[in-house]
């Protein structure tokens, strides 16, 4: 699978293969503003699909978005969980989520899902994975930041 090129600021990319083949990219981009907003690319993966797909944007606004992961729930459910050091308590992680129900052309606004640490903490979300026809896992990856010694 041929991937579009990235362009200055793009990180953190996360994929999502759909049960017709479809690849659901999501990633942050940073933006001259200092901001970081996430975005979402779907294709057949071939050169033509990559080239005529639209970047959507998941994310706006004066936030740091970063670190996306894009999970397919159901046909008209695909969602983009990220982590966000200004929607809720300025630089703490919380975890949020943007939905869509339409195939990735638009998402709702974001809701928060959880805080994930203390002040004294760092985290990123780590990954989601399904485990049953209704039941999801979340991994955390949490590093304690404690910068007192």
């Amino acid at each position: 699978v041929a991937f579009p090129p990235p362009t200055q600021g793009d990180n953190y990319p996360s994929l999502c293969i759909d049960a017709d083949g479809t690849l659901n990219v999501a990633w942050h981009r940073w933006n001259l503003f200092n901001e970081s907003h996430v975005m979402l690319l779907s294709s057949d993966g071939t050169p033509e699909g990559w080239a005529g797909a639209t970047e959507v944007n998941v994310t706006s606004g004066e936030n740091f978005d970063q670190f996306p992961h894009v999970v397919r729930f159901a046909p008209d459910d695909l969602r983009v969980y990220f982590a966000s050091t200004t929607r809720k308590t300025l630089g703490i992680y919380d975890l949020f989520v943007a939905r869509s129900t339409d195939d990735g052309a638009s998402f709702g606004a974001p809701t928060e899902v959880a805080s994930l640490n203390e002040a004294m903490q760092q985290s990123a979300f780590a990954w989601i994975v399904k485990v049953s026809a209704s039941s999801y896992l979340a991994a955390l990856d949490l590093v304690a930041a404690d910068r007192s010694s």
